[in-house]
């Protein structure tokens, strides 16, 4: 990005949604965990919802730029994210074609957003929660549940709620509310990068601030590992009349399931992403341009994110990170 030494630009072009949904596919995720910034989960998948969104708003009577873009940040993705599982692409086709869907007309667009929203945010939680049910079963959740009713039990309560459908019915809830809110809250964007613009001039412009490394890779699998066989010795330790032959089926039950998930129907999701992708990315010049940004840009989105995250407070902190990310991708390329 070349020095904002003049007053940052307000109107978005369609390559600055382009980069900062590929960047919020590709690489926010990261920069967020590196400082430890609160709801990284629903941020990352709001962003892609704003994008979508205002893809939809810029470009009223040409819906088909979503479809390109969608072409577009999934290839970027397969590039940048190759061993990201297949449902993360799952989600991101749901996300861009439902977005061309309830954008095809220029009319309602407050109302639409609201439902695109929160449609979207419900199916990231569902299908998170779906996937879970199938990799540990019918017998892993009776087994929860009757933990959890010890437990209550030993409290002097008794209930004949079912534990683990109650977390998932409180999750996917939380995830909805956070959809209707963030439909509310888009069609102003608008109007925020208008008026937030002197706020974000001077952490934008300051020097950037060095990423961290992060070995995520090894770190993530071993604590995958750890809170599995903490869940199994929980469930022993709470039941200890439990088979334990049982808790081993459980074990065995999950690594087929998860290798299946993996090596079969993940292979035949990315064939069939592969395929529509190579229809609809095209523009092959904007796409490697895009791509050369996101390093720079993931630097740049770092020192915003860290100096956001020492200045602000909870839904400020979210609502300039959001505002000033997209600052960044406008300015990316302000002669565009």
């Amino acid at each position: 990005m070349s020095q904002l030494n003049t007053e940052l630009k307000t109107v978005p072009h369609f390559q600055s949604w382009v980069l900062l949904w590929a960047f919020a596919e590709s690489a926010l995720g990261g920069v967020m965990h590196a400082v430890k910034f609160p709801f990284t989960g629903i941020i990352v998948g709001s962003i892609a919802v704003i994008c979508i969104a205002m893809l939809g708003y810029y470009h009223p009577r040409n819906p088909g730029k979503i479809l390109q873009a969608l072409g577009m940040v999934l290839l970027i993705k397969l590039t940048l994210s190759p061993y990201s599982p297949w449902q993360a692409y799952i989600a991101v086709f749901f996300q861009g074609y439902s977005g061309f869907l309830i954008f095809r007309h220029p009319s309602f667009f407050k109302i639409k957003t609201v439902f695109f929203a929160t449609v979207c945010l419900a199916e990231s939680a569902i299908q998170k929660a779906l996937i879970s049910i199938l990799v540990y079963g019918s017998s892993m959740i009776e087994a929860i549940d009757q933990s959890a009713s010890h437990i209550l039990l030993s409290l002097g309560l008794v209930t004949e709620t079912s534990f683990f459908y109650g977390v998932f019915s409180l999750y996917v809830g939380l995830y909805t509310c956070m959809g209707i809110l963030l439909g509310l809250w888009i069609p102003q964007i608008p109007v925020y990068l208008l008026s937030m613009r002197e706020e974000l001039q001077a952490m934008i412009t300051m020097p950037p601030v060095q990423v961290p490394s992060r070995k995520k890779w090894i770190r993530k699998g071993l604590m995958t590992a750890f809170v599995f066989l903490f869940i199994l010795i929980f469930i022993k330790w709470i039941l200890p009349d439990f088979p334990v032959f049982q808790l081993v089926g459980f074990l065995l039950r999950s690594v087929f399931v998860s290798l299946l998930l993996v090596f079969i129907l993940g292979p035949i999701v990315m064939y069939y992403v592969k395929k529509w992708v190579s229809r609809h990315s095209t523009d092959h010049l904007l796409i490697n341009e895009v791509m050369h940004q996101i390093p720079a840009f993931s630097q740049k989105a770092f020192s915003l994110l860290h100096q956001i995250h020492q200045n602000y407070f909870w839904g400020d902190k979210i609502k300039f990170y959001i505002i000033g990310l997209i600052f960044l991708s406008i300015n990316e390329n302000p002669q565009k």
